[in-house]
């Protein structure tokens, strides 16, 4: 955990299309498998272990023989890097990933809110990350 950070994740399986709540968990099983089982830095382990979410919901589309999709929004927190990655939600919308590094961190208790500042350093589409470092 030290090495990768800390990972969160959300899926929503897309309206309309059989089994959401399967392919929602297969991505988050997967993305999770995967990143912790990389290499340490975040952007590239977080492309390859979207990559393998994709992956997995497809093959298990196919094999099922239905049509299956997820959103999926991941942010990481690794010393004071901050990477976020969004993919679906629109169909207009570009695969994402935006990395930041932290320049300070607030907890409001009455709100029991945290609010991160960052110093961003780029978002690019997901095919371009490994561009970043």
């Amino acid at each position: 955990l030290a090495s990768h950070g800390w990972l969160f994740a959300v899926a929503d399986g897309m309206g309309g299309h059989a089994l959401g709540e399967v392919d929602s968990q297969l991505a988050i099983d997967a993305l999770y498998d995967i990143y912790y089982h990389t290499e340490p830095d975040p952007p590239l382990a977080l492309r390859e272990a979207i990559d393998a979410a994709n992956v997995t919901v497809h093959y298990q589309a196919t094999m099922r023989g239905v049509t299956m999709g997820t959103t999926l929004t991941v942010v990481v927190l690794r010393d004071d890097m901050l990477t976020v990655a969004n993919v679906g939600g629109a169909a207009e919308s570009v695969p994402t990933l935006l990395a930041a590094r932290v320049s300070s961190v607030s907890l409001d208790a009455a709100t029991n809110s945290l609010t991160l500042n960052t110093d961003r350093m780029g978002a690019l589409p997901l095919a371009d990350v490994r561009r970043i470092y």
